[in-house]
C-alpha cells in the first residue's frame, strides 16, 4: 500500500527534487471538467495516466505506460486522482509489480488535497 502524502508536502518535493514524479491518473473527462495541477512552473512534467476507463475497466496498459517515462531508480512516485482513492488502488498496484521506486497517493486527490490547498492549478 503507498503511504499518504499531503498535498503541500508532495508540492514542496516536486520543487526540491528532481527524482520526484506526479502522476495524475483521472479520466481526460475528469482534467478538462475539473483542471489539474500545474506544476510547470517549478519546473516539472505532470504525468497522465489513466487508471481506469469511463466503463470502470481498468487501464490494461498502465504499467507499461509508467515505464514509458523512463524513470530513475529510487523514483518518489506521487499518485493522484479526484479523491484519493484511485490512486491507492494505483499506487498498490505499482508498489506490487515496480522495484526501487517509492510510491505516495496524495491525500484528498486533486479536489480535497491539491484544490483545497490552493495550490497552482490549469483548466
Amino acid at each position: 500500500m503507498p503511504e499518504h502524502i499531503s498535498a503541500e508536502k508532495c508540492f514542496q518535493l516536486l520543487k526540491n527534487d528532481n527524482n520526484c514524479h506526479l502522476i495524475d491518473v483521472r479520466m481526460p473527462i475528469e482534467l478538462e471538467s475539473y483542471g489539474y495541477p500545474e506544476i510547470e512552473g517549478i519546473n516539472k512534467n505532470l504525468h497522465f495516466i489513466t487508471w481506469s476507463h469511463a466503463d470502470g475497466t481498468l487501464n490494461e496498459n498502465f504499467l507499461n505506460q509508467l515505464r514509458e517515462l523512463n524513470l530513475k531508480n529510487d523514483a518518489k512516485l506521487f499518485f493522484m486522482c479526484k479523491s484519493g482513492v484511485r490512486s491507492q488502488y494505483a499506487g498498490t498496484h505499482v508498489k506490487e509489480h515496480l522495484d526501487n521506486v517509492e510510491v505516495y497517493s496524495v491525500e484528498g486527490g486533486f479536489e480535497l488535497g491539491w484544490k483545497s490547498s490552493k495550490l497552482p492549478i490549469k483548466y
